[in-house]
């Protein structure tokens, strides 16, 4: 697998030019996913089951957390845990799906942020724990 990279440089004033720092490599094939759920078994659970199914390399657990939004025209508030899954962008749509289906919300918060640069090996082993 080949990556771009990046350089990281700074602009040095006393001697008016670019310094050069170091290199990153530069990822738009990997995700964080998160969703947010309301017990810490059902979190387990979904996590646990992700990771199984080598949908997710990690998924990790926060909580709790409270959340306040609007349903159904009113305010609401409950305590919730936070999950994030690590994956392949191309599962996205899967994983997103598995969610769905095991995930009691009728309108679960399923997000994905891009991960735009990381530790290449720990990048090299998301690929080789994701079907």
């Amino acid at each position: 697998m080949k990556y771009p990279l990046e350089f990281l440089c700074f602009f040095n004033t006393i001697n008016n030019n670019f310094e050069f720092i170091g290199s990153i490599k530069v990822m738009n094939e990997f995700i964080k996913v998160i969703t947010t759920i309301d017990s810490k078994s059902k979190a387990v659970d979904l996590c646990q089951k992700s990771v199984e199914l080598r949908l997710t390399a990690c998924a990790q657990i926060s909580g709790p957390i409270q959340s306040i939004y609007q349903w159904q025209n009113k305010i609401e508030s409950s305590e919730e845990f936070y999950c994030v899954f690590k994956t392949k962008k191309d599962l996205y749509r899967r994983l997103e799906d598995f969610i769905k289906k095991n995930h009691p919300y009728q309108t679960p918060e399923i997000i994905a942020i891009n991960i735009v640069a990381g530790s290449s090996d720990y990048l090299k082993w998301i690929e080789s724990e994701t079907v």
